[in-house]
């Protein structure tokens, strides 16, 4: 009898003492959100230990946004400074849009070869300049062109900027890349909403 007793209170020991195991655990957070606070930690360290470049890239896919969104509040202004018709303003946009796509297909050849800082830096200052010389722009042909050359600078910027973000971040690279992205589609919304309201 004794002994069954004593199997019976080890038993029970043992059942409390996984009891208080698996609670302890449960409270660490091991299956609660003990896992997210490590990858918020760990993502916090990533942005301070390269806050500077992050908040540039950030900037970066502001001004591609810019030069993305400005188009079409301005289209009617723009065509009276060409003195061209409305359906034939259209061709712009498709300037812009097919050198986007030439410049992204080309900076991957072009990283082979050229920093991507330098490349980044090259890239914003032509999107500044282009941006600067569209007033001056009196007929089609040179808006076509002006913004030919915008739209392969905005496509180099857009692979050079996403394969920085990779190399610096790696595999932990998605919430960041996804920050970055959300300035370039923010300021596209910014001012489309601009536009809405003042016409």
């Amino acid at each position: 009898m004794q002994r069954m007793e004593s199997e019976s209170v080890s038993e029970e020991g043992g059942k409390t003492e996984s009891n208080i195991d698996l609670s302890s655990t449960l409270k660490s957070g091991v299956f609660g959100s003990g896992i997210m606070q490590t990858k918020q930690e760990r993502y916090r360290e990533l942005f301070w230990e390269h806050k500077h470049t992050t908040i540039t890239m950030c900037f970066v896919f502001w001004s591609f946004g810019t030069c993305v969104a400005f188009l079409g509040p301005t289209l009617l202004d723009l065509g009276c400074k060409t003195g061209t018709i409305f359906p034939t303003m259209s061709w712009i946009f498709f300037s812009q849009s097919f050198f986007i796509l030439l410049g992204s297909a080309c900076a991957g050849f072009m990283l082979k070869r050229f920093s991507r800082e330098m490349m980044l830096i090259v890239g914003t200052s032509m999107m500044t300049i282009t941006m600067a010389s569209i007033p001056l722009c009196n007929a089609l042909w040179a808006l076509a062109i002006v913004l030919a050359i915008m739209g392969f600078f905005m496509g180099t910027i857009d692979t050079v900027a996403n394969v920085s973000m990779i190399c610096i971040y790696g595999k932990d690279v998605s919430p960041f890349l996804q920050a970055v992205m959300g300035f370039f589609t923010g300021t596209i919304d910014t001012v489309a909403n601009v536009s809405m309201i003042c016409i």
